[in-house]
């Protein structure tokens, strides 16, 4: 049976949330740990880095919250929230469509220190790309010349 360290490392997100008083401007700042990432679904929202954003950099009318990820799980789970109509304050199954891309490129909603923990594996990652990329150009434009020279 898996221990509690076992499913933090596993699952486990690290959040640092910045709030700020609208009023005063007085700020705080909080650390979360949690296993999944609740994100509602609003009107409008149509792609999943939409509703990533609006949930990672909201606030309410008294406080704005910005959040950025400062730790990474192995999986990282994300639970779309579909059920609740925020303007009817009630509950109502949304039938929007959220598209969500093969790759889930969560680079921009990390924490300086997080970025700088990813540049290295990230910069590997697009040289190895520009390389296939690269190759894929290469036999392409091979294939077609010796498609033209028969």
């Amino acid at each position: 049976e898996p221990t509690t360290d076992q499913m933090k490392e596993i699952f486990g997100i690290e959040l640092v949330s910045r709030s700020k008083c609208a009023e005063n401007g007085a700020g705080r700042l909080k650390t979360q740990s949690v296993k999944l990432l609740r994100c509602p679904i609003t009107d409008g929202m149509n792609h999943l880095d939409e509703v990533l954003e609006h949930t990672l950099r909201t606030g309410d009318s008294m406080y704005e919250k910005d959040s950025e990820i400062n730790e990474l799980p192995r999986y990282f789970t994300i639970q779309l929230g579909r059920m609740w109509d925020e303007m009817q304050n009630r509950l109502t199954k949304k039938f929007d469509k959220v598209s969500h891309p093969l790759q889930l490129d969560l680079y921009g909603h990390c924490s300086d220190e997080m970025k700088l923990k990813l540049q290295a594996a990230r910069e590997v990652a697009l040289i190895l790309l520009f390389r296939c990329t690269k190759c894929e150009i290469q036999l392409k434009f091979r294939g077609n010349n010796m498609q033209n020279a028969k």
